[in-house]
């Protein structure tokens, strides 16, 4: 006589070998989810920093005393009354030092554990 079906030690292989390919699979996918989000966090913050230094960069050309123009309030880069960067981004530095007739311009920024500095030396136009 003939039994089909599943013994007691098949159907408990066959459930740890599914197991297991779904903890690979759901780790696998963490891992891409997660990467996407850092990927997005590098972004904003890389975005952000170069248009806020272009900004930066025009207005000293332009004339403009940097000191006076920017601002940083509630970590949100202004110029004038115009936020420069978003509210998910926040600028943990912005410093202006004067050396003969330049500007020296150190601009940090961070996001989600993500942070880049960006600095320049600009001089006004004559």
């Amino acid at each position: 006589m003939k039994n089909s079906g599943f013994t007691l030690i098949e159907l408990i292989i066959y459930v740890a070998i599914i197991s297991a390919v779904l903890f690979l699979m759901t780790g696998f996918l963490w891992d891409i989810v997660y990467g996407g989000a850092r990927t997005m966090s590098y972004r904003e913050v890389q975005q952000n920093t170069r248009f806020a230094m272009k900004r930066i960069t025009k207005a000293i050309r332009a004339g403009q005393n940097p000191t006076t123009t920017f601002t940083v309030s509630s970590n949100i880069l202004y110029q004038g009354a115009i936020p420069l960067t978003t509210d998910q981004v926040k600028v943990t530095n912005l410093q202006f030092t004067s050396v003969s007739n330049t500007y020296k311009v150190y601009l940090s920024l961070e996001c989600n554990d993500i942070s880049t500095t960006l600095w320049s030396t600009v001089a006004p136009r004559q």
